[in-house]
């Protein structure tokens, strides 16, 4: 069993060095994952829109037409992560977050468009926090990455 798979490690790196592509090995080890993650640090639950898509070129105004929706409630003092293989994040925007104070009603606010090569890269984790003042009469979005 050992002998087996130090055999196919070997295997493996000559076909690398030989400049052979591996197709999905980093997905079998989760390096072709990037990872939206989703902090609300307030008192109100947050309900966020978001646009990914899969080429990093596409216009931002053009993201909420053409890429792909994603609808998160994230509660008060929560968060949520979202994963997708690097290639269908190529490019993300919180087009709409809405601080849901009373009955729907409150401030929203957006962010630009983050593109991979540019503001991310492939296997890193993208925090949007989600934040407000002691009275809650704006929402912030902080955007970073690990």
């Amino acid at each position: 069993m050992r002998k087996g798979l130090i055999v196919a490690l070997c295997g493996l790196c000559c076909l690398c060095m030989a400049g052979c592509p591996v197709s999905g090995l980093g997905n079998l080890f989760g390096l072709n994952t990037t990872t939206i993650r989703l902090v609300n640090t307030g008192d109100f639950d947050v309900v966020v829109e978001l646009y990914i898509h899969d080429q990093q070129e596409i216009l931002e105004s053009l993201l909420p037409t053409l890429g792909e929706q994603i609808v998160v409630t994230v509660s008060a003092g929560q968060s949520t992560t979202i994963s997708r293989d690097c290639d269908d994040i190529q490019i993300v925007m919180v087009d709409d977050a809405d601080l849901n104070i009373i009955g729907g009603i409150g401030p929203s606010q957006n962010t630009r468009a983050y593109r991979d090569g540019d503001d991310f890269n492939c296997g890193d984790t993208l925090t949007f926090t989600f934040s407000h003042p002691t009275l809650p009469t704006e929402l912030n979005i902080d955007f970073s990455k690990n």
